[in-house]
């Protein structure tokens, strides 16, 4: 078992990979190019890591609709971005890591085992009704995700504890 971490907005550990169709890599650097770079660590024999949004750009792209997006309770938005493993197996993460570990710009750190991304499927998010998140949250006086952030198109809770959904 293994994790790799993306940082800046996000940080991203290891995953299982669960076969959304081949994809390309991205070019990784070892000095940051803009603010808005994603840090990746936990890649073998790498320290810290920078991909560029240009980058995350070109990878195979998902849009969805969100409308229960518990941080923006009410709002409806139309996202653009890659599936989560998608982004993790174009990083070059080892297919025997099984977690991605996302530290966010706000300290905010979140798990997401394989089996977890298989029955969810994660949205890494690149723009919010065609903007970037930050000037999405200006435009629509939002609070700011950062460069980055993770939504679900459409969340299903795989079970309860409690009243509560997972």
């Amino acid at each position: 078992m293994g994790k790799f971490l993306l940082a800046a907005g996000l940080a991203i550990g290891g995953t299982a990979w669960l076969g959304y169709g081949d994809t390309a890599s991205v070019s990784l650097h070892d000095a940051r190019q803009t603010a808005d770079d994603l840090e990746v660590t936990g890649l073998p024999g790498r320290g810290s890591v920078y991909v560029s949004r240009a980058d995350l750009a070109r990878l195979p792209q998902v849009k969805a609709t969100v409308a229960d997006d518990p941080d923006y309770p009410g709002v409806r938005m139309h996202v653009a971005g890659v599936y989560l493993d998608v982004l993790a197996k174009a990083l070059g993460a080892p297919k025997e890591d099984d977690l991605i570990d996302v530290l966010c710009t706000d300290k905010y750190r979140s798990q997401y085992p394989a089996d977890y991304i298989a029955a969810h499927h994660p949205i890494f998010v690149l723009t919010v009704d065609g903007m970037l998140p930050v000037d999405w949250a200006a435009k629509t006086h939002q609070d700011d995700p950062g460069p980055y952030y993770i939504v679900y198109e459409n969340y299903v809770p795989a079970f309860k504890v409690l009243s509560h959904a997972d």
